[in-house]
């Protein structure tokens, strides 16, 4: 009777526990998947070269205005209209220093050299920068002016050789 006794009491105290372990909220999630429906790049596709001027690690030191490249990062085209509505742009964390600059991927290329992506308001930090817009239906078309431009490294003094990168670009719509 006794060994009886201990077990319901013991299944009793396990039920109670379960009940104190309820969840005291529910958060459910839902969403659409949908494939772009139209394009987004600096060109005629959604992988492109925007190809930077041939300069010296002096002038990227300097600040010369010949390490720039000015381009236009574009949502939608005449022949491939986006939807109307909200488009917020991020940058995927690749190829990025801590300060959120592109980093030189080429191996023994140009030693202290990176790339900032600048808006009106100045360089952007990639990891956290969002570009936003509000896409008009009837045009179909967004474009942000940026401007890719050759940095030293903090600290550092650019050595010459080759720069490649890549920026990657995510899209919310």
């Amino acid at each position: 009777m006794n060994k009886l006794a201990i077990a319901l009491s013991a299944a009793l105290s396990l039920g109670a526990a379960s009940t104190a372990s309820a969840a005291d909220a529910v958060i459910n999630f839902e969403g659409e998947i949908k494939a772009l429906t139209c394009s987004i790049g600096v060109g005629a596709g959604v992988t492109d070269t925007l190809t930077m001027a041939t300069i010296s690690p002096t002038a990227i030191s300097s600040g010369a205005a010949a390490r720039q490249q000015a381009f236009n990062l574009t949502m939608g085209t005449d022949a491939s209209k986006c939807a109307g509505g909200n488009v917020e742009i991020s940058f995927e964390d690749v190829n990025l220093d801590a300060d959120g600059y592109l980093t030189n991927t080429v191996a023994g290329g140009a030693a202290d050299v990176r790339m900032a992506i600048r808006d009106a308001s100045g360089a952007l930090n990639l990891k956290t920068a969002t570009l936003t817009q509000v896409i008009d239906g009837t045009v179909g078309v967004a474009s942000w002016p940026l401007v890719a431009s050759y940095e030293p490294t903090a600290g550092g003094t650019p050595g010459p050789g080759a720069f490649k990168s890549a920026l990657h670009v995510s899209v919310k719509y």
